[in-house]
């Protein structure tokens, strides 16, 4: 839209705003960079927005009166998804991933050998997450989920009886075995603790009035056994 011609230096106003010169560069009139001499108008990057030029004899004038910035040409850019692991429990005993390419199982944040597969059977108590791939090579983790075995040590069933299940507002918890100290903890399926003590009372009574409904693991764990039990919450009347 605009051209000035200097004695050593010309330059060309676009009608984008953009300024573009060509000529001498010994004393860095077109850019500060090498070389001392253009001989077809470069970019002078370092001008956006100049309404009205002039190319003198020993210098170039510029007059900025519109704020503009040179545009880049458009690249397209393809975003990858990234797949959302979610953890379902089949049944009574079976973990299942959402779909993916391939998948890999964690216990405690640690990798499961050969536990490559979209299901996976536990065999201990613990929080399980699992990593899925997408076929376009993006990954992510699943949150941790708990999951608690029928038993996880040799304590015989008939030293503890837990009751009733599914259970309302109290579950009891019986200690046949006497006086021993057991400690009591209650978890959802999550893995969060949302109760524990600590009894040596042969008959105990946990008010459950508070928790949500579903499933929940307690463990009852003595000196140098354990077990982890898995109740139901249903609705209180």
């Amino acid at each position: 839209s605009q051209v000035s011609a200097g004695k050593y230096t010309s330059i060309f106003g676009r009608s984008d705003y953009s300024v573009f010169g060509c000529g001498s560069n010994l004393e860095n009139q077109i850019s500060g960079q090498l070389p001392s001499q253009y001989n077809e108008p470069v970019h002078m990057s370092h001008i956006h927005g100049a309404d009205f030029i002039v190319a003198s004899e020993t210098s170039s004038h510029f007059i900025y009166s519109i704020s503009n910035s040179c545009v880049s040409i458009e690249t397209e850019i393809d975003v990858l998804s990234v797949p959302n692991p979610v953890i379902t429990v089949q049944g009574e005993d079976t973990l299942m991933a959402s779909s993916g390419f391939s998948y890999q199982w964690y216990l405690e944040g640690n990798p499961l050998p050969d536990a490559i597969y979209q299901y996976y059977v536990p065999e201990t108590t613990g929080s399980y997450s699992v990593e899925i791939i997408s076929d376009n090579g993006c990954s992510s983790i699943s949150d941790p989920v708990f999951f608690g075995m029928g038993s996880i040590l040799n304590l015989p069933e008939a030293q503890v009886e837990i009751y009733p299940n599914p259970a309302q507002n109290e579950l009891f918890i019986k200690n046949n075995k006497g006086h021993s100290q057991w400690h009591i903890s209650i978890r959802d399926q999550v893995g969060r603790l949302v109760y524990e003590s600590n009894s040596s009372k042969e008959m105990f009574t946990i008010n459950i009035e508070h928790l949500h409904t579903g499933n929940y693991f307690v463990s009852i764990n003595g000196s140098s056994q354990g077990q982890t039990y898995r109740f139901t919450k249903v609705k209180g009347n």
